[in-house]
């Protein structure tokens, strides 16, 4: 009996809790993943649209570090993009790192075709003794079972280490543009003008000091991403996001 798309992500949602419920039973590959709190095992990014350019202004989908915490996009506040930090047990890390090499995910593979047009694509990272492995694949393809599985607000309790959080990320990234049809009251920035960040596709970046993020995440609460903001004579439109703990820069930001 061949098994409907939806069939096969009932499938996999119930192997991956009997897996959790089970322990560690899947082979951890040689010398396991790598550790360190900075240290990105896993990501993932779901770019929308035909296949371009990764997104940089979104969080990735998925951030998977070698000291368990997994961090996920969860809504916004204002204009600041918000996330929540869950902490995974050693066993449910190794599954994790044993999975995306069963997925073959740490070797590069052929490319597939989208079934549809403009679909999602993924972009996946996986960090292996070898280096950084990046795969891009459509989200309706051979890993659709896969991405829809990696979903901690699903998983039992017995993944976690510890309850999932607010993270509350030390430092801020902050994407600029020119307002040039504003007609709305604009508030004052009070930091660098943004046109003085790092060129991007989407824009200036600037990443914020930790004592500049925290005067800016109250700004950022209580504006939208339409709300203009004026420097040295000029008018901007801003969206703020988090600094991930392995993102030291606007280069850090993508794929």
């Amino acid at each position: 009996m061949r098994l409907t798309p939806a069939l096969c992500r009932i499938a996999a949602a119930l192997a991956l809790l009997s897996a959790t419920a089970c322990g560690a039973d899947k082979p951890v590959p040689p010398g396991g993943p790598p550790s360190g709190s900075t240290t990105l095992v896993l990501g993932v990014r779901d770019i929308p649209g035909k296949p371009g350019a990764a997104k940089l202004r979104p969080m990735p989908g998925i951030s998977l570090y070698g000291d368990g915490t997994l961090i996920a996009p969860s809504g916004q506040t204002g204009a600041l993009e918000r996330a929540t930090a869950y902490h995974l047990t050693k066993d449910q890390l190794k599954r994790l790192y044993a999975d995306a090499y069963a997925q073959g995910l740490a070797k590069t593979r052929s490319p597939e075709k989208s079934e549809t047009i403009d679909g999602t694509t993924l972009l996946i990272t996986l960090t292996t003794d070898q280096g950084v492995v990046t795969t891009q694949a459509p989200a309706d393809g051979s890993l659709q079972d896969y991405r829809a599985g990696l979903a901690p607000a699903s998983w039992p309790s017995t993944a976690f280490s510890a309850n999932p959080r607010p993270y509350d990320p030390p430092r801020l990234a902050v994407f600029a543009g020119y307002a040039t049809d504003s007609t709305a009251p604009a508030k004052p920035w009070p930091f660098t003008p943004p046109d003085q960040g790092t060129p991007t596709r989407e824009g200036w970046c600037t990443i914020l000091t930790p004592d500049q993020s925290a005067q800016a995440k109250p700004l950022a609460h209580k504006a939208t991403p339409e709300t203009p903001w004026t420097s040295s004579g000029h008018t901007y439109w801003l969206t703020f996001r988090p600094l991930l703990p392995h993102e030291r820069d606007c280069a850090d930001l993508g794929p």
